[in-house]
């Protein structure tokens, strides 16, 4: 809670006090948020079942409805929805008709693993819980919302920039908040930079402008860890955040002694927004208010731990395209027990990538493939 008090809410929004609640959601008793789970999967069910017309058909090969599932634990009775499912029936998974007060938000495009777009329909509802769940990461990662914030991205995809707008090399984006989070909270500023820039370019930069946080894609740090040699990239970051791809353990070490800053992370994607968020003690905590996580083997079964397995997700908050037992395509490891960073968020462990980098290998690969990686990881670094 007073890390929450850091983010001091803009005038229009002093009387919000969903942050508050969500803070406190991160400690009750996992019995009350089971229940609280249930509850929330009912309604979006029951929704389903009225406007969607997807799910008012009977499911291919299957005997269950809708209408038998009770709770979470009742999801692995229900098909898994595939991206070639999202693909081909996008028409029918969308809503006939949204509630009174609910509104679009627009398109969301992905391509995916398939190499075929896919659009996802998303409400403002859903789009306004992408920037509460990132404000929440913020204040895990204890970013002092007052600093600069910067991103070094492609240039049609910095926050704030208008449509078909370009950033030249050389050029640096400017706002006086920081992206999402700073409608309704008050920031610090941001900068962008394209990360067409050469390498030496983008660790000068960083030098001659200091900021506090940065935000990029994982490959963009570690070329940067790469290319600042012996020093850092620039001694004034706090916290470095990798977005849009798997971080290895090899990286986050070499990323984070270059940085000399704790590398953070989130989990999301496209079709649903932010689903998870890395804890310091190395799991990913699900955001129980905006989704549902299982981890299933093959046949849509729910793995136990120490397993690893798919990643599917329930959408809670989209009712403009609701996505139920929605596979990501990502793999990660089942855990059991409390998290030793005291939060009672459910959560899963490191996550293993694409499934289908491992599909159509032999059995068994990914566990010989682990080997390796492990001891390559657990090596002592050699000195010349």
């Amino acid at each position: 809670m007073a890390a929450q008090k850091a983010w001091r809410l803009r005038p229009d929004y002093a009387d919000v006090t969903l942050f508050d609640r969500m803070v406190r959601n991160e400690f009750v008793p996992p019995r009350e948020i089971a229940q609280a789970q249930d509850e929330r999967l009912r309604r979006i069910i029951a929704y389903a079942q009225q406007r969607v017309p997807f799910y008012q058909q009977p499911f291919s090969g299957h005997s269950v409805s809708l209408a038998d599932i009770r709770g979470v634990a009742d999801l692995p009775r229900l098909p898994v929805l595939t991206k070639i499912d999202l693909q081909h029936s996008a028409h029918e998974l969308r809503s006939l008709a949204l509630p009174e007060g609910e509104s679009l938000c627009g398109v969301v495009r992905s391509s995916g693993t398939t190499g075929r777009a896919t659009e996802v329909l998303h409400t403002v509802r859903n789009n306004v819980m992408f920037a509460r769940l990132l404000q929440r990461s913020y204040r895990w990662h204890r970013f002092d919302p007052m600093g600069t914030e910067a991103t070094i991205r492609r240039g049609g995809t910095i926050p704030g920039m208008e449509e078909g707008q370009k950033l030249d090399l050389g050029q640096t984006f400017q706002r006086d908040q920081w992206a999402y989070v700073g409608q309704r909270s008050s920031t610090g500023p941001s900068i962008a930079s394209s990360r067409d820039n050469p390498a030496d370019a983008q660790i000068a930069w960083l030098r001659e402008h200091r900021p506090q946080y940065l935000t990029c894609m994982p490959h963009i740090l570690e070329e940067l860890a790469f290319a600042s040699g012996d020093a850092s990239p620039t001694d004034s970051l706090k916290g470095v955040r990798a977005i849009g791809a798997q971080v290895t353990p090899m990286m986050r070490r070499r990323i984070e002694s270059t940085f000399h800053a704790p590398l953070h992370q989130n989990y999301g994607l496209n079709e649903i927004g932010h689903v998870a968020v890395r804890c310091e003690a190395g799991r990913y905590h699900v955001h129980i208010e905006h989704c549902i996580v299982e981890i299933t083997d093959d046949q849509g079964r729910t793995c136990k731990p120490g397993e690893r397995g798919h990643i599917l997700v329930t959408g809670l908050n989209n009712l403009a395209m609701p996505l139920i037992r929605y596979d990501t395509d990502d793999t990660a490891e089942v855990v059991e027990g409390p998290c030793p960073c005291g939060r009672t968020l459910p959560s899963f462990g490191e996550i293993s990538g694409r499934y289908k980098r491992y599909a159509n290998l032999p059995e068994g690969t990914r566990r010989r493939v682990h080997v390796v990686t492990d001891a390559l990881q657990n090596m002592p670094p050699q000195h010349a």
